[in-house]
């Protein structure tokens, strides 16, 4: 392992949190220094064949790489242009060919590294597209274990689809060794690759539960160094168990547990560096989100409790205190919940946590009710989301659409309320009315204009308004021809076989 490895990694780990790649390392146009050596005729035949890959016309590129062989056999870059008519082939889809263009360099440039690898990859790629796993394994494998080949940048593609095709055997070792070789050797040379393989690696240990090994692995520590390391460890673990765990489909209950488990026991990590709070918003957002019983969480709510009330900045303990309870009534903790709010001193921030309280128990009357409240006692901004939100319960909630399209009214956000006010006459069943107001919003706000003609077409046809669902369709095509709604508009004539090439009907 390298010496460099720690602060490779640490980068890499930084990189996960956000920091964009550069893509996939490795780019099939030649590069500066050997498109100079090429003679003036030499650059217009690569030139034509460059800009049809580059338009993705295959086939053709194919056959002008091919002529372009024919036409210098002796060029120095010969190798090259063998292997993108192979490159080329294989794009079209023409996979054997693509075989024989690529063995043909390894056969005779074998020694030219800079194409003979992607030769190689590629033909291992080409194999397993083939339904020919065994023959791709054997290419990408002879990639990595050959000490000139292993050191370019697609061998790290090489690695990761070994390490994929072991774990998919269930042989997690192998495919382990793999992974972490992709990220040893290639996260600067290759992020996109070293960054998927460290995905694969972040999730094994997240069925495992392993996260002492992960961390060691991952991002070494020695003693006494900072513990802003690692909190940054777990910081970025607590980022991936978030995403995996909630597209994951499955119950994986235990496993979940487990990272609590690892991640609370972070805890005096976070507290070193002052970030205490940090580490209960995460830890409650997990358990609460993710549908976690543990035993240790009232014990962790007391703790919460105590360090907020510790704070000087009573604005500062009055929003904890609000998002605390917030976590609360989502553990259904309703009474610890309303004891919580009771210690917030601004009203306004309580009657917040209050109506948010009573939403969580479906009680939204008494959370429209407190609303209420707060447009009377608050001003300025705080005075109109209390009225939006007021709104929304009507609408969506308790269907009082007449009393909502009151209060949208009040509200100066357009084209924003109009769009809501539209959905109460929709809900209302009041067909004239909704196509009324998405009408004042097309004649109003240009960026919402093909929107809102969308949704007049979306509505007559769900109406059973045949003509003028066709009618509004082609309106939409006539004036909106290159936005998104176009093609909602283009399959809604289809539905109705209608030749959207015909004439346009106005409405």
């Amino acid at each position: 392992m390298r010496n460099s490895y720690k602060h490779a990694v640490l980068t890499l780990c930084l990189f996960l949190l956000g920091i964009p790649g550069k893509g996939a390392g490795w780019d099939w146009p030649l590069e500066k220094e050997y498109y100079s050596q090429m003679s003036m005729h030499e650059r217009a035949e690569y030139n034509r064949a460059r800009d049809l890959l580059q338009n993705k016309e295959y086939k053709a590129a194919a056959a002008s790489f091919e002529k372009s062989i024919a036409q210098f056999p002796n060029s120095s870059l010969l190798s090259y242009m063998i292997f993108m008519k192979g490159y080329s082939q294989h794009q079209a889809g023409n996979r054997h060919t693509a075989v024989k263009s690529y063995n043909e360099v390894l056969d005779f440039f074998g020694n030219v590294i800079e194409d003979a690898a992607p030769a190689l990859y590629f033909l291992g790629v080409a194999h397993m597209e083939n339904g020919d796993t065994r023959e791709g394994l054997s290419a990408l494998k002879e990639m990595v274990e050959d000490a000139d080949y292993r050191q370019h940048e697609l061998a790290a593609g090489a690695l990761r689809r070994l390490a994929d095709n072991y774990w998919k055997n269930k042989e997690p070792k192998l495919a382990m060794r793999y992974w972490k070789q992709a990220v040893e050797d290639f996260q600067k040379q290759n992020p996109t690759e070293a960054k998927e393989a460290l995905e694969n690696i972040i999730q094994e240990h997240l069925l495992s539960g392993e996260y002492n090994d992960l961390q060691s692995w991952w991002l070494p520590l020695e003693d006494g160094e900072p513990a802003a390391r690692k909190m940054a460890f777990a910081d970025t673990l607590w980022d991936h168990a978030w995403r995996y765990f909630y597209h994951k489909h499955g119950n994986f209950t235990e496993e979940k547990k487990a990272f609590v488990r690892f991640f609370e026991s972070q805890a005096p990590f976070y507290e070193e560096q002052n970030e205490l709070w940090k580490f209960y918003t995460r830890d409650f957002k997990f358990i609460t989100h993710q549908k976690i019983e543990e035993a240790s969480t009232l014990d962790l709510v007391d703790n919460a409790i105590a360090f907020v009330a510790s704070e000087e900045n009573s604005e500062e303990k009055d929003s904890r205190f609000a998002l605390l309870a917030e976590e609360l009534h989502r553990m259904e903790e309703y009474d610890l919940a309303r004891n919580l709010i009771a210690r917030i001193q601004d009203p306004v921030v309580a009657g917040f946590a209050t109506a948010k309280l009573y939403g969580s128990q479906n009680d939204y009357q008494a959370a429209a009710r407190e609303y209420e409240e707060i447009e009377k006692r608050a001003q300025g901004k705080a005075s109109e989301q209390a009225l939006e939100k007021r709104a929304y319960i009507y609408r969506v909630r308790l269907d009082r659409q007449e009393e909502a399209i009151k209060l949208y009214r009040q509200l100066a956000n357009p084209p924003h309320n109009l769009w809501n006010i539209a959905d109460c006459y929709r809900r209302a069943g009041n067909l004239s009315s909704t196509i009324q107001t998405y009408t004042e919003i097309e004649n109003s706000f240009p960026r919402d204009a093909p929107r809102a003609a969308w949704s007049k077409a979306d509505r007559y046809h769900h109406a059973g308004e045949k003509d003028k669902a066709i009618a509004s369709a082609r309106r939409i095509l006539k004036l909106y021809p290159k936005s998104r709604e176009s093609s909602a508009a283009h399959q809604l004539l289809e539905k109705y076989g209608i030749n959207t090439g015909g004439g346009l009907i106005e409405e």
